[in-house]
């Protein structure tokens, strides 16, 4: 059995269902199956590099319009190797991949990975109906990574087709920068600290945590790692509200510097607004180092699900400062409900959302396939799988 994983981009790029892919690929090499990835790179020329198990195409780019990369390349790249392939493994939402697959039109059994639905480029989301239907109707089976999306309008027509697999990530941490945890935790020595992670983009709402901080006391400290185009306005906001040495925003913060956060913080927040945030693979980080989350309730996203209220954290309405203001103070006054909410967090992480059990999911729904199951003695017809 080969599998291509198709996305749009891979570590090092940063992003949510990088990760995701990432860990997939690597968990199904582990699994002794050969996987490999195409997905756009970030400059003109196209390259191939080698990976334990498979191989990462990344092909030429042009740039990236509304979200999506425009990469002819990756057209062309897919024509060229997709006869290798007893499964397209398609990662979604993608506007260009799914354009390669429909000029390409491969043979291979295809599985669509529904990540998130197409929230905020609705005028393109005309134009590209079509072809996303066309995806739905080819595949044989699409995965969504929470019960959240069953009620998705787009899929409400593929319920047959659907398998929940939520996302999985690596449990045991690498050992610790001991200078990186040593540095972190001499800028914010004697504080409480709230740590939150992602790109400095509209959907996050860290105005939000920035404004809740504003109404906390000089116990608290707030650091938002991470980089994009709204970096410099949030530090405005910052400098706005007076809050220069109570929140820090550093911007793209190196991989030792963002674990040893993890180690150190006392809460993780996800304060995102909209569903363009579908999972939030952070919340499984801060789960993995036995830390308490604070995310948002967003309607028609797995965010809540992920961070069950009560059991790993506490959810609060999405835009409401005041709400994550009082769920941040509930943890500085009650050190015992953060440790309880963490080790119940670890556990969540063990039961649900472990690399292993994704992997062990999908190798079992290619196993199935129409096609991939006639080989090894039979299918069964597509039902919502179980968590």
């Amino acid at each position: 059995m080969r599998i291509l994983q198709l996305g749009r981009f891979y570590p090092p790029s940063a992003g949510g269902i990088q990760t995701a892919i990432y860990n997939i690929r690597e968990g199904l090499a582990a699994r002794g199956l050969e996987c490999d990835v195409l997905c756009c790179g970030d400059g003109l020329r196209s390259r191939r590099e080698a990976a334990a198990g498979g191989t990462i195409y990344r092909a030429g780019s042009l740039g990236t319009v509304l979200s999506t990369s425009l990469s002819p390349a990756i057209v062309l790249t897919l024509m060229r190797i997709a006869p290798r392939y007893d499964i397209i493994h398609l990662h979604h939402p993608d506007p260009m991949a799914t354009l390669a697959l429909f000029v390409v039109r491969p043979k291979a059994a295809l599985v669509v990975h529904w990540h998130s639905d197409i929230v905020r480029q609705k005028a393109a989301l005309r134009m590209f109906g079509p072809l996303q239907a066309w995806l739905l109707k080819r595949a044989a089976r699409v995965i969504v990574t929470t019960p959240a999306y069953l009620p998705s309008p787009f899929l409400r027509n593929f319920r047959d087709k659907i398998e929940i697999v939520p996302v999985g990530i690596e449990t045991e941490a690498a050992p610790a920068d001991d200078g990186a945890v040593r540095r972190v935790s001499a800028r914010h020595a004697n504080k409480f600290l709230v740590f939150s992670l992602g790109r400095m983009v509209y959907y996050k709402g860290f105005e939000y945590l920035i404004n809740a901080a504003a109404r906390l006391d000089q116990r608290v400290h707030v650091v938002i790692g991470g980089d994009g185009p709204l970096l410099n306005k949030m530090r405005r906001l910052v400098d706005t509200l007076g809050l220069q040495g109570r929140v820090f925003l550093p911007g793209a913060l190196p991989a030792a510097e963002v674990e040893a956060y993890y180690r150190v913080c006392d809460v993780f927040c996800l304060s995102s607004t909209h569903h363009s945030e579908a999972f939030g693979i952070v919340q499984l980080e801060a789960m993995k180092f036995g830390k308490p989350v604070i995310a948002t309730t967003i309607a028609g996203s797995g965010v809540s699900w992920v961070n069950a209220g009560g059991i790993s954290g506490i959810n609060v309405a999405p835009r409401d400062r005041t709400a994550l203001a009082a769920a941040i103070e509930a943890f500085v006054k009650a050190p015992s409900l953060g440790a309880r909410l963490g080790r119940q967090g670890r556990r969540r992480l063990l039961d649900l959302f472990t690399r292993e059990r994704m992997c062990r999911k999908l190798h079992r729904i290619y196993q199935l396939l129409p096609g991939i199951a006639a080989q090894s003695g039979g299918a069964r017809s597509g039902e919502v799988g179980e968590i």
